[in-house]
């Protein structure tokens, strides 16, 4: 089942992305932020230069994309930027991508706003992510807890919340609170959304969700790996490493054909791979 996955293929897509930037062709900010994993990973001065260059780019794009779908995946980039990059156009830029999230995912939000749980939870893990980025004391207990509140609103026990995708983006905004808090509810709730989604057949479903799936059954792979982990939260008998791997198996024979847009399944393939 595992066959294929491995290194060469985050090479193949590193590659891809960096062919992509050379010749001035639109690269999104997926693309981009799994670009980023990969100098972190390989320090590659190759990779530093032109991430360099298309993060200068980004900075020109990403103030025309309006609504949270759009703007959330360009707040993730800059965000984790911020973390490589001495530019302060960068962290400026998270800064504004959380200014703007935090009004759109409310629904309260006027015409502006959303109510689409996915979308909103992928809008507050954004914010999460960028906590130790933007200059607000406030921001982390924010998005705590309008995430508190949406997870009160939908969940139903044993039932999970929403749909399938909704209960992914849940599951993975959880995750990224309870790394932040250390909330083993958080956690405990994430692999019990999981575990719920595991039940629905996935194979209709779109690839960059079947890639957003695989990426948070690696990530709780990794947590209930941690004997400390173990002793402090009940978790489930799933082996979340081996489903990790089923679906990115599945998706595997499209990500050639797929170029720079196969980006999320490279981000889900890198942490799986760091399991081993």
């Amino acid at each position: 089942m595992q066959e294929g996955l491995d290194a060469s293929v985050l090479e193949w897509l590193t590659a891809c992305v960096l062919d992509a930037l050379s010749r001035d062709e639109p690269v999104g900010p997926v693309a981009l932020t799994f670009l980023l994993g990969r100098y972190a990973a390989t320090d590659r001065e190759d990779v530093g230069e032109a991430l360099g260059y298309a993060l200068a780019a980004a900075l020109e794009q990403a103030p025309s994309v309006s609504g949270l779908a759009e703007r959330t995946p360009w707040t993730l980039l800059f965000a984790h930027a911020a973390r490589v990059s001495d530019d302060p156009r960068v962290r400026d830029a998270a800064t504004n991508g959380v200014g703007q999230l935090s009004v759109l995912w409310s629904p309260d939000g006027g015409s502006h706003g959303v109510h689409d749980i996915s979308a909103r939870m992928r809008a507050i893990e954004a914010c999460l992510v960028a906590v130790q980025i933007v200059e607000s004391p406030n921001l982390l207990g924010a998005a705590v807890n309008d995430l508190e509140r949406l997870v009160a609103a939908h969940y139903e026990p044993g039932q999970g919340m929403g749909t399938l995708e909704d209960q992914v983006a849940t599951a993975s905004a959880l995750l990224t609170a309870h790394g932040l808090t250390g909330r083993v509810p958080y956690s405990m709730l994430a692999d019990e959304l999981m575990q719920v989604a595991l039940q629905t057949p996935w194979a209709s479903r779109p690839f960059e969700f079947n890639c957003e799936a695989a990426l948070v059954c690696a990530r709780l792979a990794e947590l209930h790996s941690a004997a400390d982990y173990r002793q402090a939260a009940v978790t489930s008998a799933n082996d979340y490493g081996q489903e990790a791997a089923r679906v990115l198996s599945c998706q595997l024979p499209r990500v050639r054909d797929l170029g720079t847009a196969a980006a999320p399944f490279g981000l889900a393939l890198a942490q799986w791979l760091n399991l081993k």
